[in-house]
């Protein structure tokens, strides 16, 4: 979302970006109309404050960034003012953004503006560098990638490469997605899958789904529900609803190609408290009852080896080759997260 703030002079090219930006689903709307003078800073910023108030719900943001360009510095300076007192109040980062003109068009209001984003331009942070790694040691325990990455992102230069390794270890393989992109959310960089023998890049969420069930496994004991739960979402994901390999397909025991526990993986997804178990308590009258860690290991440990039977890669069945890869990169983390932690 984009709130602007302008002159008397500028409301004309404030409304033009708000259109333009509407034109494109963008939730922008000028915000207010306000002073130049260094006189009029205190009540810029308190009335910036106010407008924002009243929209409601923005103290859940996740970032503020602060666009300043070469307009009058007592406008800019509250703006920044009230951006850093919204963002210490939301408790989330707040980045500085330069506007520029491309210089294309003699008429400033109909030239491009380039917005530059600097990754290093953060004027706060919500905790130092110690406290946002431990709590994202914490988050790797119970396999939260994308908020352990989030944690990792907000630290400094020297925190901050952690968070493009922890997206490695993400369970949502994003179909079709660019495996090149380093961080990309289907953790899977070209680089570090080659440094691990993988280099068919267009089959990686294929050749990872054994690795990334091995990793779900780790839950077996300390989240049952959730380790059944995510195994089955990761491979109906992986493999598709239908078709010859489909996880549904997989699942019927009157297909040829049936896996016995993804039946029964299947049936511990559906009675867990987050499918139908919490209705069929209320119906019942019992509480479900969760998998034993031996029988959920059991259970992934048939379905690894029924996918290496049934689901092929260029006529090849899963191998067992990159089982271990990504439990290998989250204990390098793990101990790379503590010493970064102890050291600081």
């Amino acid at each position: 979302m984009i709130r602007i703030a302008v002159s008397d002079k500028t409301e004309p090219v404030g409304r033009l970006w708000e259109a333009k930006a509407r034109a494109q689903d963008v939730d922008c709307r000028v915000l207010l109309e306000c002073g130049t003078d260094f006189d009029d800073l205190g009540g810029i910023r308190s009335d910036v404050w106010d407008e924002l108030d009243t929209e409601g719900d923005l103290d859940t943001v996740g970032e503020v960034r602060i666009a300043v360009g070469p307009g009058p510095k007592p406008q800019g300076l509250a703006l920044l003012l009230a951006g850093m007192e919204w963002a210490l109040w939301a408790a989330c980062p707040v980045r500085l953004v330069e506007l520029r003109q491309a210089m294309r068009n003699s008429v400033a209001a109909l030239d491009d503006t380039i917005v530059d984003v600097d990754r290093d331009a953060v004027l706060n942070h919500v905790a130092g560098d110690a406290e946002l790694a431990e709590v994202a040691a914490s988050a790797l325990e119970y396999l939260d990638v994308s908020t352990a990455a989030a944690l990792l992102d907000r630290g400094s230069p020297r925190l901050r490469p952690l968070a493009d390794r922890v997206r490695r270890l993400s369970l949502v393989p994003a179909r079709g997605a660019q495996p090149a992109r380093a961080g990309a959310g289907s953790g899977t960089d070209r680089d570090w899958l080659e440094s691990a023998g993988l280099f068919d890049h267009g089959h990686a969420p294929l050749l990872l789904l054994r690795a990334r069930l091995r990793l779900v496994e780790m839950l077996a004991a300390s989240d049952p529900w959730g380790c059944a739960v995510r195994a089955a979402v990761l491979c109906e994901g992986t493999l598709g609803k239908h078709g010859e390999r489909g996880w549904y397909t997989l699942c019927d025991p009157k297909k040829p190609q049936h896996i016995p526990a993804a039946t029964r993986l299947a049936g511990y997804r559906n009675a867990s408290p987050a499918a139908h178990g919490k209705e069929k308590a209320v119906r019942v009258g019992a509480t479900p009852v969760p998998p034993s860690a031996k029988d959920l290991r059991d259970c992934l440990r048939g379905l690894r080896a029924g996918l290496s039977r049934h689901v092929t890669v260029n006529g090849t069945g899963l191998p067992d080759t990159w089982d271990t890869v990504l439990i290998d990169e989250l204990e390098q983390l793990k101990k790379e997260i503590r010493a970064f932690i102890v050291s600081s």
